[in-house]
């Protein structure tokens, strides 16, 4: 009873969206020049930026990507994980309506998705082994065509076109504790994950919403939007969606592309089951898509 399981949107139009809406908010201060360091004061942070400025704030968020120098100029602990797998993204084209569904396909190297846009086309994310990636982009577009065919197969129809292809690493990242004085990272400068099942985005818009009604908490009372009990209050009411997302993320790849006999046999039967019992079905849905049906209660 849902108009979607989810929605994908071009980068470009997410940021055309986001500066419309920055663009009409008198309180906001855009500075064109790229954060790169920054320190804790007593009752303020202070980003020092590329072009010799500084900014000082009660809090400073930092969504700086998973280099954040935010986060390495603060200190803040980090484990990296190497997921020795490389994510090749491009638009391909099909041989049918797409009519809006979302194909994910999982093979021995990881999943390959193909996620619908304009009419006929398809984002495509396929996971790869390192060694494989360099050969891949190095194909003709008929030859990179018949590759991918050839690995996920018809359900989607008949690929007929690829446009630019490129490849990145995949790298799990996690701060158990992303705050640090005056400073709360959030997004990727925080975790990043497995693109398998399109988690990322969500659970940074998660984080976002928990912050904004804390953050509107405390100005209701007058608070300090910067002190460490808040900051660990917010890292406390987001703990368990960060480490379920984070271990689903890692588990999902792992289960479906190994090539044990167990696990093959247990694949081809939870499938189809999920198909079955409705309750196991929305509440599959509800995890994937962060709706819990709560709030979390904010107040101390």
């Amino acid at each position: 009873h849902r108009d979607a399981l989810g929605w994908v949107v071009n980068e470009a139009e997410l940021i055309h969206w986001l500066s419309a809406e920055r663009g009409v908010n008198d309180s906001v201060t855009v500075y064109r020049s790229r954060a790169i360091g920054f320190h804790a004061e007593p009752h303020s942070g202070t980003v020092e930026l590329e072009d010799g400025a500084t900014v000082s704030a009660k809090l400073v968020i930092g969504a700086d990507g998973l280099a954040s120098p935010l986060r390495q100029s603060a200190n803040i602990r980090c484990k990296l994980t190497d997921l020795h797998s490389s994510a090749l993204c491009a638009e391909i084209r099909g041989s049918r309506p797409h009519h809006g569904r979302a194909w994910e396909r999982f093979d021995e190297a990881g999943p390959i998705a193909l996620l619908p846009v304009a009419e006929g086309y398809y984002s495509l994310v396929w996971c790869l082994r390192p060694d494989e990636v360099d050969s891949i982009l190095e194909l003709s577009e008929e030859q990179f065509l018949q590759q991918l065919q050839s690995r996920f197969g018809f359900a989607a129809g008949n690929f007929l076109a690829a446009g630019n292809r490129v490849a990145f690493p995949l790298i799990h990242s996690s701060c158990p504790r992303p705050f640090a004085d005056r400073l709360l990272l959030i997004g990727s400068a925080a975790r990043q994950i497995h693109p398998v099942a399109g988690q990322g985005l969500n659970l940074a818009l998660r984080d976002l919403r928990t912050l904004a009604d804390l953050l509107a908490e405390t100005a209701q009372r007058e608070g300090d939007p910067g002190e460490p009990l808040l900051l660990n209050h917010y890292c406390q009411l987001r703990n368990r969606d960060w480490r379920l997302v984070e271990q689903a993320t890692r588990l999902l790849p792992a289960i479906f592309s190994a090539d044990l006999w167990p696990l093959k046999t247990g694949r081809s039967l939870a499938l189809p089951a999920l198909a079955l019992p409705p309750p196991l079905r929305r509440a599959l849905i509800r995890r994937a898509t962060g709706d819990f049906s709560y709030r979390p209660r904010l107040s101390r």
